[in-house]
């Protein structure tokens, strides 16, 4: 009889082989209805702390022509479309803040659209693609980083 988890029964999931499994999400279809934006979120095994890193990628609406957009040791999520279609924006998180970047949509290089000291939280594309509208914490006062400095940061409710 097989153990359970060993990869001898096809029949069994254990722990480990459900780090193995890539999450996808947040798909967002283009305007002209051809193409779709996800992500796909895995882990990396051989990292002591099983790391998780997540990226955008494109595919048809057929099935056709899947593509990896981004790659690289930050995460990417939360993709948007532009109303043109040409281009798409997307959160990319580094220092455990992300920030919004911008992308072709036949790939290239991205380039940074938001530079916002707390990082954005959530954001949209304006109609006409002219603006971002993003939300994000307020920065800490340095009245609030002085106490946090000393101790002396205690929250009374």
């Amino acid at each position: 009889m097989a153990e359970a988890g060993n990869g001898e029964d096809p029949g069994t999931l254990s722990a480990n082989d459900t780090l193995r499994i890539h999450n996808v999400g947040g798909p967002q279809i283009s305007p002209d209805g051809e193409w779709i934006l996800y992500t796909v979120a895995t882990r990396d095994l051989r990292d002591e702390d099983l790391a998780r890193s997540t990226h955008l990628w494109r595919v048809g609406v057929d099935g056709e022509g899947n593509r990896q957009l981004t790659h690289g040791e930050s995460s990417s999520g939360a993709p948007r479309w532009f109303p043109s279609g040409d281009k798409f924006a997307f959160t990319r998180t580094a220092d455990d803040k992300s920030q919004v970047w911008a992308m072709y949509t036949d790939g290239g290089e991205a380039w940074q659209v938001t530079d916002h000291a707390e990082g954005v939280s959530t954001y949209r594309i304006s109609p006409d693609g002219m603006k971002i509208l993003f939300t994000s914490r307020d920065a800490e006062t340095d009245e609030q980083k002085r106490r946090k400095k000393q101790g002396d940061d205690a929250v009374v409710i």
